[in-house]
This record gives structure tokens, C-alpha cells and sequence, in this order.
């Protein structure tokens, strides 16, 4: 019969040493271990004293060190986007697993691959400020402390329509590159249409103050209108149509005057034939 087990154990890829003797069930604990690598094998032993070792030995990785804070290396800090399913991406601990946290609520997990990079694409974020970190938990359950959060903005809403001030609504002018003036959302840029046809854009300052001076227009009417676009791509509607007819063509030329005095009244009357476009 068997009269007991010993136990050897490898530190760190050593040599073999018998750390127990005389064990008689088929369990043995030990407590305190430093970090490193550790293999274990057991050996029998007859109560004729004969010995046997184990076929297979058994490999230990002690490790207590949680991994370092995981990096967001994109989006960068402070971002606004129109993207409400951003990518995260960055680095950790190799193989680690790791979970994203939008303040105190986690988003879900991913894993790190062999070179410690990691990407995760949120699930719908709603419009307004975001305060995303990341966490690392390595193969034996050491977690690391969050990265530095990454402030992100998510913006899907669109500027609201711009309104064209000048001219005014309905104007008739010989100025056949006009200039129109208006207000938007700061900071945002206008696209000015006649018809479906862009005319060109231009800047909004930070006051919402913008103008566009008009390429040479050909005498005829025009509906114009202006779109705002904000620095995250979100457009607005358009603004109300703004009426416009250039006219740039004299009318012809009244007829010869002619006339004569009245005797009687001592007045005197002239009179022409109308010019073609009486409107001046």
C-alpha cells in the first residue's frame, strides 16, 4: 500500500525540491507565495519504500499586481461629435480584459489583444457631455484604476435655420452682386441657395453675425435661401425665402416734349409719349 505523498516544487523554472513529506490524503495547500511561476509534481511512496513521481506536473502563476490604468488614446479629450456610437480606442495590458465606464456606468467590455491594443464602440449615446474610462482586469483578476477620462460631447441636433436680414423680403435692385447680411448659430457656416443652386458659403462669427457678397447675377428674380452647417456636420433647415428681382436694364427714353403757352392763363403745359418701362 501506499504509505504517503510528497510534493516537489520549481520556482521560476529551478531545479525541483520535495517540500512535503508523509502526506497522507491527495491535497496539499501552501499560503504566502511570492509572485513567479511555480510547478508542481507529486510522488508516491510503498510502505516497502519504493517511489514513484507523477506523470504530469502542474504549472502555477502567482501574480498580485494589477495592471497599469489603460490609455484612450481616440477620441481625444474634449472632442465634440455628430457620431452618437463613437469608437473608443487604445492600449492596456496585454490579453487583459477591459470594461468602459461612461461615469459610474459601465458600457460593456472588450479585450486587449497580445500587443495591448483595444477598440469598443459605444451603444447609442445621448446628446450632451459623456465622461468615458476604462479599466483593465488581467487573466488572474487584478484590475487596474481607470484611465484618465476622456471628455466627449455628442451633438446630433442641427443649428437652427439662419435668417437673411438684408435685403429685405420682396426688394428690386439695379446692384446685380448683392450683398445679403444675417444671423446663425455661432461659429457655424452658411451655404446660401437660389433654387436648389448653392451660391457659396460663408463663415458665421461668434456672435452669429454673417454676410455673402453675391457673384454677378443676371437681371431676372431669384429665391434665395441660407443654410447653417455646425462644426460637427449637422445641418439646419433653410431659412425663409428671400425674394429678389435685379434690374439692371433704363427705360427707354421718353418722347420729344412739346407744348405751348395759353394766353389766357398765362400757364404752360408740356407733355411726351410714355417711355416703355414707365418704373424708374
Amino acid at each position: 500500500g501506499i504509505s504517503g505523498y510528497a510534493v516537489d516544487r520549481s520556482d521560476n523554472g529551478g531545479a525541483f525540491v520535495t517540500i512535503a513529506w508523509g502526506i497522507n490524503g491527495t491535497s496539499f495547500s501552501e499560503i504566502g507565495l511570492a509572485e513567479g511561476n511555480y510547478v508542481y509534481r507529486i510522488m508516491a511512496k510503498d510502505f516497502a519504500g519504493n517511489t514513484n513521481l507523477s506523470s504530469d506536473s502542474t504549472a502555477v502563476v502567482v501574480d498580485t499586481t494589477a495592471p497599469g490604468a489603460p490609455t484612450i488614446t481616440s477620441p481625444a479629450d474634449g472632442t465634440t461629435t455628430a457620431d452618437n456610437t463613437p469608437t473608443l480606442v487604445g492600449t492596456a495590458e496585454a490579453n487583459s480584459s477591459m470594461e468602459i465606464f461612461d461615469g459610474a456606468g459601465s458600457l460593456g467590455t472588450t479585450s486587449a489583444d497580445g500587443l495591448g491594443d483595444w477598440s469598443f464602440t459605444t451603444g447609442t449615446l445621448t446628446d450632451g457631455a459623456h465622461a468615458l474610462t476604462a479599466t483593465a482586469t488581467d487573466g488572474v483578476g487584478n484590475a487596474s484604476s481607470p484611465s484618465t477620462a476622456v471628455n466627449l460631447t455628442v451633438d446630433t441636433a442641427g443649428p437652427a435655420a439662419p435668417v437673411i436680414s438684408s435685403p429685405s423680403n420682396g426688394t428690386s435692385t439695379n446692384n446685380n452682386a448683392p450683398t445679403l447680411v444675417g444671423t446663425a448659430e455661432a461659429n457655424s457656416t452658411v451655404e446660401i441657395f437660389d433654387g436648389a443652386v448653392s451660391q457659396g458659403t460663408a463663415p458665421v462669427d461668434g456672435v452669429g453675425d454673417w454676410s455673402f457678397g453675391m457673384s454677378t447675377l443676371s437681371d431676372g428674380a431669384y429665391a434665395l435661401t441660407a443654410r447653417a452647417t455646425d462644426g460637427v456636420g449637422n445641418v439646419s433647415t433653410p431659412s425663409a425665402v428671400l425674394n429678389l428681382t435685379i434690374d439692371t436694364a433704363a427705360p427707354s427714353a421718353p418722347g420729344t416734349p412739346s407744348g405751348a403757352p395759353n394766353p389766357n392763363s398765362g400757364s404752360f403745359t408740356v407733355s411726351w409719349t410714355a417711355s416703355a418701362s414707365p418704373d424708374v
